[in-house]
């Protein structure tokens, strides 16, 4: 056979360094197509590991999505109501509103962390196909909440009259003990209301099915700004305004419970009967040391306002709430644009598939931390643009300093929140409570000694020391080593 004759000329080839952009642009778009494929209503069939981590995917992204859009609306909400608030209460009574808010989220602890432990029971019972099972679990948190709440609030009423109040908070002259009191009970309330009715987040985020409670939550901050701007125009006090906030969230999570129990899931309905002690053990498994968890968060997130207005004043109250709210919107856009995927791990964890569980756990970090960078960055070169942006306003800014501080603290708890979310989800949790606990301690004391001096500024480099130097290393480790020991159920599966 003769061979063929040679042209002179290199083989016409591409070079590796040309094939190499074409090769990764298909292989993006390629990634892309998938993703954009489980983006649909209709479910897969999950008879099959493929159609299970396909309809994975697919809840992932009606909740991210539909989180997302909730949060653009609630968002929007709070940046137009901030202003319009700040505008008609004043810096000293819009300090006052922001203490009292926050002295309310320690009403969550009345909880004992039922509810956040609530998730990973029906995550677990959804992921063993166990209707019975989410019955109890939903059932038993409905009542003992609903005991929690009744009791809770004879109690607070016995004790309101007594409470100083307006030196709790360091009102001084900036309101009458009487409009204190009134506020604080405006604001405790809706809250006791709302504690056995938060169940049903709890379940749609255990079904994977988030997004329907999303609707609500996004109706119900609708709902409050409208209730906010008629009680501004009827020129309302700071109780009457405080209790609409509250009363609106709390009518929206009540509809959405009227809706889950009777239209979507009937038979989820709480009922006495199908609570069980089997189920409270199981709650409280996960519920004592999230309870525990909770404590130290609280620490961390909220004494830091009591605090400053004892140490620093009501108007260093307000700066820092504000920048805090404006951090707070921004990490919550960069959690939910992932957080669809924690019920997923856990549901997947129960069946066996841990393989899709770390694939899928390295996407959700890549895809977070993307985000956050992208946002530190507006933060630490822009960020008093953005707060006149906001406000509208000149007379709240802060030096560079205060917003390197705030970019790094989000960099640092976007990174170390992602393995706390698979711990807790993975019931590994009791590791994490000596961790958040000790946060809230050096928090704590860091605010007392750094606020007087450094302001604000002291009060983010206080809530930042512990996700530093210790959370953003020590738990990736931990979570490492848990992934590295599968459910019982791999071998079977």
């Amino acid at each position: 056979m003769a061979e063929p004759r040679s042209t002179g000329r290199a083989p016409a080839v591409p070079a590796d360094g040309a094939r190499a952009p074409l090769a990764f642009a298909g292989a993006r778009w390629a990634d892309a197509k998938r993703a954009a494929a489980v983006v649909r209503l209709a479910p897969f069939d999950v008879t099959s590991p493929e159609g299970r981590s396909k309809e994975r995917y697919r809840r992932i992204a009606l909740n991210s999505l539909s989180g997302v859009a909730a949060r653009v609306v609630t968002t929007a909400v709070g940046l137009v109501s901030v202003p319009l608030t700040l505008r008609y209460l004043g810096a000293e009574e819009y300090g006052l509103w922001a203490a009292i808010t926050s002295f309310t989220t320690w009403m969550v602890l009345f909880d004992f962390g039922v509810v956040n432990g609530l998730v990973n029971s029906v995550s677990e019972a959804y992921g063993r196909d166990d209707r019975d099972a989410a019955l109890s679990y939903v059932s038993t948190a409905f009542m003992l909440l609903v005991g929690i709440a009744v009791a809770v609030v004879v109690l607070f009423a016995a004790v309101l009259p007594w409470v100083p109040w307006s030196r709790v908070f360091s009102a001084g002259g900036s309101a009458s003990d009487r409009l204190v009191r009134l506020s604080v009970a405006a604001a405790v309330l809706p809250v006791l209301v709302a504690l056995p009715l938060s169940v049903v987040r709890q379940v749609y985020a255990g079904f994977q099915k988030a997004y329907v409670g999303n609707l609500f939550l996004a109706g119900g901050a609708l709902a409050g700004l409208g209730a906010l701007v008629l009680a501004l125009r009827a020129e309302a006090s700071l109780a009457t305004l405080i209790f609409v906030c509250g009363a609106t969230t709390a009518g929206a999570l009540a509809l959405n419970y009227v809706y889950l129990t009777r239209v979507e899931m009937p038979w989820l309905r709480p009922r006495a009967a199908a609570c069980t002690r089997s189920a409270l053990r199981r709650l409280m498994a996960t519920s004592v040391p999230l309870f525990l968890f909770q404590i130290g968060g609280l620490l961390v997130n909220n004494s830091q306002l009591l605090i400053l207005a004892h140490r620093s004043g009501l108007t260093v109250v307000t700066e820092y709430s504000v920048i805090t709210r404006l951090y707070m919107v921004v990490a919550s856009f960069i959690v939910l644009g992932t957080a669809s995927f924690a019920p997923t791990f856990r549901e997947a964890f129960e069946r066996g598939d841990v393989a899709w569980l770390r694939r899928s756990f390295r996407r959700m970090v890549a895809l977070r931390m993307a985000l956050a960078l992208g946002a530190a960055t507006v933060i630490a070169f822009a960020g008093d643009w953005v707060l006149r942006l906001w406000l509208r306003d000149t007379a709240i800014q802060f030096g560079a300093d205060v917003w390197v501080a705030l970019a790094a603290l989000m960099l640092a708890a976007t990174w170390a929140s992602a393995y706390s979310e698979l711990l807790t989800v993975l019931d590994h949790i009791w590791v994490q409570v000596g961790i958040v606990v000790a946060n809230g301690l050096v928090t704590a004391a860091l605010t007392f000694v750094l606020a007087p001096r450094y302001g604000v500024g002291g009060a983010l480099l206080a809530v930042g020391c512990v996700s530093v130097t210790l959370t953003s290393w020590l738990l990736p480790i931990i979570a490492r080593r848990r992934l590295g020991a599968p459910h019982p159920a791999a071998g079977a599966a």
